[in-house]
């Protein structure tokens, strides 16, 4: 099988929560955010991580990378003003044929899921996590209308940031 990187962001603010501490790295049982995602990466099928974060929380980062033993954290990079350029800098880093996105503020991603990728992409270019829509979906028209909904069997949310 072709060789996986994973990119995980960690670059973001978090300004809407309206905290001085970025969410990947506040605590939740006595560890930041941010080690739920590395730790299941570390466990999974993939042979490297490649972690973006701002430039002044590269040390904070090692330091996470180091006390959760994330052997596979090849690279800690500085991210940009911009998601998009966080995603390139990082992908720049990665040595992967094929390479998985994964925002490092959302910890519960699974071993399963991103087995189903990896397995995804033995037949496909491109791959998205998606799960079924539950709730009923309609489009309002430029009148303010609203359309007939739409069958849910055909929709999916995508689990991306």
């Amino acid at each position: 099988m072709s060789k996986i990187t994973a990119v995980v962001l960690a670059a973001g603010r978090g300004s809407r929560m309206k905290s001085d501490t970025p969410k990947q790295f506040l605590d939740v049982n006595g560890k930041p955010l941010l080690a739920y995602s590395l730790e299941t990466f570390e466990k999974s099928e993939i042979d490297q991580i490649v972690l973006v974060t701002a430039e002044e929380s590269i040390g904070l980062c090692s330091d996470i990378i180091k006390k959760y033993t994330i052997s596979k954290c090849t690279d800690v990079t500085a991210g940009g003003s911009e998601r998009a350029i966080s995603v390139y800098n990082g992908i720049k880093k990665a040595t992967g044929d094929y390479v998985l996105i994964h925002d490092g503020a959302r910890p519960l991603i699974s071993e399963k899921i991103i087995a189903s990728i990896i397995e995804a992409l033995k037949s496909h270019p491109a791959v998205v996590p998606v799960i079924p829509v539950k709730d009923t979906i309609r489009q309002i028209g430029p009148d303010g209308s609203l359309s007939d909904a739409f069958d849910r069997s055909t929709l999916f949310g995508m689990q991306t940031p």
